[in-house]
């Protein structure tokens, strides 16, 4: 049996207004026998004690939750940390823990086992207790369900189970203190028992109608997509004979191949025109601009025939890779001086260090995106497909190949498994199933980020509580088997190319309808481009009046648009909207107007004539703004407009930060600031330059 549980608490502060010590004062649980409920941590934990091994708990945001059972679990005399036994001779610090192997507590007839899987970066995965009593054993594990549904309880409700935003609209004073003997109002248990319900609701549809078992999202989306591939070998004519199919076409390889694989592996391209940021362009009168987002991209480039995909070990080369019909990809450490051509897509964001080659090169460690080398030799990794488009968008000099790896190719391995969720997703649409269209979402988009899995070493953190408060050492670190690296570095390089290509579609209408001089792109984020001129065709698909010339003069470009436009077909791209005012200050800190002034000034009355608490801004009868703030919240962004979107501005008291004290966590407000656009630094080297300028062997 399956429960959804929740933990209201409460705090008190020191004299400095710092959180001093919290309590958990209600809990709540749903399942299939219904809603509990209990009053303290000490209930929860006796409660869990009553329930059958196996049985499983989900948590939404196991992060926080989860602080307050090992802060009250691991003090108790009977408790104890699961370490291993490698743990406990190399870990220096292993006598701050109060802890026991697994053979030692077999021996013991009473206690209390605790297994946190907390990563390095701080990441909760799950809870596995172990109670023993006269010699009995039951396992209680814990799950952290914000991984299978990485959306809040609210977006569970509305965009995954379909319930109606009134539906949701249940108020809690978060701010009031209270204690577990603290008398509780019928609203306020109706809240609590709503959370944990919807939760239920959404992890009880992947468990029973899509058969999910597995504890994240990626690691159900991977399991899924195994179980297709026999067919694909079958086709490929490989000999699965007592073989692992997935295994067969995707092996472990060595440390070096994927730690290079791993440097071609970069994410989405986020980036802001340069000559744009903190700039505001329009008066909102008249429409400049529009905004257009791929229909699922990297399920689209995924099942696309025409993209090949790397199998099997690589095959290491010196020198140039080269493109051939036995190994049509491959991965390339090279390093040159570059400078970003004009109106071209920067696409160098990456720290490299390459200690087998002994060279003199620079490389880098930054957080945007490089438009120069600024006359430096840097050392660079790309697949094949990225570096096409590196060439055609940058100028590059002093080009040296060094080595990589390539790989034989096929297509088609994705078809089957996207297909079947395509279908689910088509079946939903028709039958307005949110549930769904949500778990189809879930499974293509969750599949490529789990073959970027690193052949590297990681740690557990473990657990121990001082004077009250949940602290962590380091786990000695362990071997962590790999996925397959030149897969997640594929994919993604097919997706930056599809960016690039609509980008490069629209710089060129920003041409036929100004001049050569306009630059019509504004900001992308991986899968979304904003740019600055109109949108050139009506909703029926005709040319736009004002736009009759310039389509008769360069018709198949305005074609080639709007070939690329569909609001659903995989491959293309949705028209999202039309932007009267923006000003874009950095990545994921934008602000659009996507009305005109004269419907913003009729919705503003709307707003100021409805009830403030029942009013949400993105919703298309109140809506005026698009935006994203990265780090504010996001009903703090709903706010946003171009008299308090600058650069500098300080909201106080407006983000969450996790901070724990005595008996859990505590939510502490804090400031938020809008930062600028910053420039990339050089990580320096001494003596990294030779006299040539070029790499030295």
């Amino acid at each position: 049996m399956i429960y959804s549980c929740d933990f209201e608490t409460s705090y008190i502060k020191n004299e400095d207004g710092t959180p001093e010590k919290t309590w958990v004062y209600v809990w709540g649980a749903k399942s299939e026998k219904g809603f509990e409920y209990g009053r303290d941590i000490q209930s929860f934990i006796n409660w869990m004690k009553k329930l059958d091994s196996g049985e499983e708990i989900f948590f939404h945001n196991l992060k926080f939750d989860g602080t307050f059972i090992l802060s009250y679990l691991l003090p108790l005399p009977e408790s104890y940390l699961l370490v291993s036994e490698e743990e406990e001779l190399l870990n220096e610090n292993i006598n701050k823990l109060k802890y026991i192997t697994k053979k030692r507590f077999k021996e013991l007839e009473n206690g209390i086992l605790i297994d946190p899987k907390i990563n390095s970066m701080g990441i909760w995965y799950s809870i596995t207790i172990h109670f023993k009593d006269a010699s009995v054993e039951k396992r209680i594990k814990i799950h952290d369900s914000l991984k299978l549904l990485n959306m809040s309880v609210k977006e569970i409700g509305e965009k995954f189970l379909g319930l109606s935003k009134e539906e949701g609209k249940l108020k809690y004073d978060y701010d009031l203190v209270r204690y577990p003997e603290t008398p509780l109002s019928e609203e306020e248990l109706k809240y609590l028992e709503h959370d944990c319900d919807i939760v239920y609701k959404g992890i009880k549809a992947l468990r029973e109608d899509f058969g999910v078992e597995k504890w994240t999202a990626a690691s159900a989306a991977l399991f899924d997509f195994k179980m297709t591939l026999n067919d694909i070998i079958e086709d490929l004519k490989y000999d699965i004979k007592d073989k692992d199919a997935y295994r067969l076409l995707f092996p472990v390889l060595d440390n070096r191949e994927s730690e290079v694989a791993s440097l071609a592996y970069k994410g989405g391209l986020c980036y802001v025109a340069s000559e744009k940021a903190g700039n505001t362009y329009g008066t909102g009168s008249k429409k400049i601009g529009f905004t257009i987002d791929a229909n699922s991209l990297y399920p689209s480039v995924m099942i696309d025939e025409e993209n090949i995909f790397p199998v099997g070990h690589g095959k290491y080369f010196e020198g140039i890779g080269i493109e051939t019909q036995e190994y049509p990809l491959f991965i390339q450490v090279f390093s040159c001086v570059f400078k970003l051509k004009k109106h071209k897509l920067p696409m160098v964001n990456f720290k490299m260090k390459d200690k087998k080659l002994n060279m003199t090169c620079k490389t880098i460690k930054i957080n945007e995106l490089l438009t120069s080398s600024n006359g430096e030799h840097l050392l660079l990794c790309m697949t094949n497909i990225d570096l096409r488009t590196f060439f055609k968008n940058y100028d590059v000099m002093d080009l040296e190949f060094h080595y990589g790896y390539k790989y034989k190719g096929v297509s088609g391995i994705f078809e089957p498994y996207i297909s079947k969720w395509q279908k689910v997703k088509i079946e939903a649409v028709k039958e307005k199933n949110k549930v769904k269209k949500g778990v189809s979402k879930i499974f293509q988009n969750s599949l490529y980020g789990k073959f970027g899995t690193k052949y590297e070493k990681v740690s557990w953190k473990l657990s121990y509580v001082d004077n009250g408060k949940l602290e962590f050492i380091s786990s000695v670190k362990k071997d962590e088997e790999p996925q397959y690296m030149p897969l997640a570095a594929f994919i993604t390089s097919y997706a930056r190319r599809e960016l690039n290509k609509l980008h490069d579609i629209v710089v060129k209408l920003g041409y036929c309808i100004y001049d050569e001089t306009y630059y019509s792109f504004s900001y992308c984020d991986t899968d979304s481009l904003h740019c600055l001129i109109e949108y050139p065709f009506e909703e029926d698909g005709s040319i736009k009046k004002e736009y009759e010339k310039e389509y008769e003069e360069n018709k198949e470009l305005f074609e080639e648009l709007k070939y690329y436009i569909d609001d659903s077909a995989y491959g293309k791209w949705k028209k999202e909207e039309d932007l009267f005012k923006v000003k874009y200050i950095r990545p994921k800190t934008y602000l659009e107007q996507v009305v005109s002034n004269e419907e913003k000034a009729e919705k503003e009355k709307l707003i100021e004539a409805g009830k403030e608490d029942e009013i949400d801004l993105s919703d298309e009868k109140y809506k005026i703004y698009a935006s994203a703030c990265a780090g504010l919240p996001k009903d703090i962004q709903q706010k946003l407009n171009f008299d308090n979107f600058e650069v500098g501005v300080v909201y106080d008291d407006v983000k969450l930060m996790p901070v724990n004290v005595k008996g859990g966590c505590v939510l502490v407000k804090t400031s938020f600031k809008i930062k600028g656009q910053e420039e990339p630094k050089h990580e320096r080297k001494k003596n990294s330059k030779s006299k040539t300028g070029k790499c030295n062997k």
